[in-house]
């Protein structure tokens, strides 16, 4: 062999001195195995390949740190940054600084001043003594607290439940706010308030046409009561319903339907438009009507004073009827021609004036005759043939009639025939 390190194992006969001096000397360069490194300074070993155990009483420092198994340290592990891309697995981490994980930091405890988390917290509980601030939302199954939850902004959920009381500057809600009681010191609605029972002290709107009910209104199924008298107030003007069912109003009371009431009593006038339909009507004074009055009977005591027409099927007194003119307005006729005329039906007396002599007139009894109603009927004019038309009149007025001649007939209806009187 002329290189260093020189190989005896296939030589024969004497090994030189020089040779075996050469390999002494070159030791450490060519050692694979060594038990103790006693130096302080290694600069020559620049890797130590694959070692089963490493034991260092004092502190290893190097670039990284790389293993495929555990690293188990008794004390602590002081670094600027632990990174790992597995399991870390300890009893305490204690840091000065930030622990950053791109997985799960999973213990039975997180002690800290200050967990900041960017992302979500995921837990069974999140419990602490002090405060829970976040900037956005906390989402979570149940918010469970023996104190207060204070919120600056808007709380927003499907159902806000709670036992007890819930105060708040204001409640803002698209669905139903249910509860036992809500107290406090104005309740705004814009839409309707629907509840079993509405009690309350006082009712007040605060625009131009305010609205004030007074003293403990209870509103129960469809009824308005109170246990003392209610006042209602607009403007300067105040009705007032008391306990004993009067209501007191200081105008006029408009109603478009119908009032039903034991009595209407006023100290001045009802005044009404339409019809005035009652079994009674009853006054001490005076009832003052414009138009018609209709009814089954007219009753009274005293006088009727009429200063138009009485219309009716029959006036019938037990007393005295006095009147100072009889005025019974007659129905006028002219017989032209030879024809055909209807006397009226609505006035008793018609006068036939003939404007010439020679006609023959056939006269037609009243339709739809009352019994016991009167039909009168004269000639005027001229000399006129009288015939009868329709109705059976007893007995007949057919033939030559002069001027001046008159008839009387009153109708009797079982048998529909109109009997001469005169």
């Amino acid at each position: 062999m002329s290189t260093v390190p020189y190989i005896f194992a296939g030589d024969t006969g004497n090994i030189p001195l020089s040779q075996l001096d050469a390999n002494f000397a070159n030791v450490k360069a060519f050692a694979n195995t060594a038990g103790y490194v006693t130096g302080s300074n290694q600069a020559n070993i620049t890797s130590v390949g694959t070692l089963i155990s490493v034991s260092a009483s004092g502190n290893i420092t190097g670039g990284n740190i790389a293993t495929s198994g555990s690293i188990s340290a008794t004390g602590t592990i002081t670094g600027g940054n632990i990174v790992n891309n597995g399991n870390i697995t300890a009893g305490n981490i204690l840091t000065g600084g930030l622990i950053s994980a791109a997985g799960t930091i999973t213990g039975s405890s997180h002690l800290g001043s200050v967990v900041s988390v960017t992302g979500n917290i995921t837990g069974g509980n999140i419990l602490n003594n002090g405060l829970v601030s976040a900037t956005s939302t906390i989402t979570g199954g149940n918010i469970l607290t023996g104190g207060l939850i204070s919120a600056t902004g808007t709380i927003t959920g499907g159902n806000i439940a709670v036992t007890g009381a819930s105060t708040a500057a204001s409640y803002s809600a698209t669905g139903n706010v249910t509860g036992s009681s809500h107290l406090g010191s104005v309740v705004s609605v814009t839409g309707n308030i629907t509840g079993s029972n509405l009690v309350i002290n006082n009712i007040s709107s605060d625009d131009s046409t305010f609205v004030t009910i007074e003293d403990g209104l209870n509103v129960t199924s469809g009824f308005i009561s109170a246990p003392e008298s209610m006042s209602l107030t607009a403007g300067v003007n105040t009705w007032i319903l008391s306990t004993n069912g009067n209501l007191t109003a200081p105008g006029a009371i408009s109603a478009v339907g119908n009032i039903t009431g034991g009595n209407i009593l006023t100290g001045g006038l009802s005044s009404v438009t339409g019809n005035i339909t009652g079994g009674n009507i009853l006054t001490g004074g005076l009832s003052s009507v414009t138009g018609n009055i209709t009814g089954g009977n007219i009753l009274t005591g005293g006088l009727s004073s009429v200063t138009g027409n009485i219309t009716g099927g029959n006036i019938i007194t037990t007393g005295v009827s006095s009147r100072y003119i009889d005025v019974n307005v007659p129905a006028y006729a002219n017989i032209t021609a030879t024809n055909t005329y209807s006397l009226s039906t609505t006035n008793s007396i018609n006068i036939l004036i003939a404007n010439n002599v020679g006609y023959t007139a056939t006269l037609n009894m009243p339709t739809g005759p009352r019994d016991g109603q009167i039909c009168n009927f004269a000639i005027s004019g001229n000399t006129v043939t009288l015939a009868v038309g329709t109705g059976t009149v007893l007995p007949t007025f057919a033939g030559s009639t002069v001027v001046g001649t008159g008839y009387r007939y009153v109708y009797r209806v079982s048998n529909t025939s109109w009997y001469r009187t005169g």
